[in-house]
């Protein structure tokens, strides 16, 4: 993840959908167990801690993290955890799409929902679809969505979208 990205917001935290109580993910894409009591055996609890969990690549690049309810492991990609907790479900016909930087940021500055059709006309309208690592890709990677709310938000236009990603490239300068 960029250090300007994360420098740039402040962290906040929402529950986990489905785990309210146990994990909280954040707007930059940190998941944590919550404190809380857990049985320890028959008449025996034990109490955990809060920390934030390890996260780990997939094979198709994305981060997934482990989350445990009621003794059963199950493995979750951490976009989709940010995109649920923030923006909420996915509308009918839309998909969780990655903006500039890639599968490897989770922050909700990088995530949105939108169509694979779309997503494939903003890589291509972006050169991406030269780059042989993208060619036949559905991977999203290019689109931005920036001020989401739980179940709306605005979408850019794709001049937009290409101004902000040459202002992405430029290196800062302080004045």
């Amino acid at each position: 993840m960029s250090t300007d990205l994360r420098a740039a917001e402040e962290e906040q935290w929402l529950p986990v959908a489905g785990y309210e109580g146990c994990y909280s993910v954040s707007s930059l894409g940190n998941v944590r167990s919550e404190r809380r009591t857990v049985p320890n055996g028959p008449s025996r609890y034990r109490i955990l801690d809060q920390r934030v969990l390890k996260q780990w690549k997939s094979r198709d690049g994305c981060i997934i993290v482990e989350l445990c309810k009621q003794g059963k492991r199950e493995s979750f990609k951490v976009g989709r955890l940010v995109a649920c907790a923030f923006f909420g479900p996915p509308p009918a016909g839309k998909y969780l799409l990655y903006g500039p930087l890639g599968r490897g940021c989770n922050a909700i500055a990088n995530l949105f929902y939108g169509t694979l059709s779309k997503n494939d006309s903003l890589l291509a309208a972006n050169g991406a679809l030269a780059q042989p690592e993208l060619r036949n890709s559905r991977t999203p990677i290019m689109l931005l969505r920036v001020g989401a709310s739980c179940g709306g938000g605005a979408h850019l236009t794709p001049d937009e979208c290409h101004c902000i990603l040459t202002l992405l490239a430029t290196p800062l300068v302080n004045p």
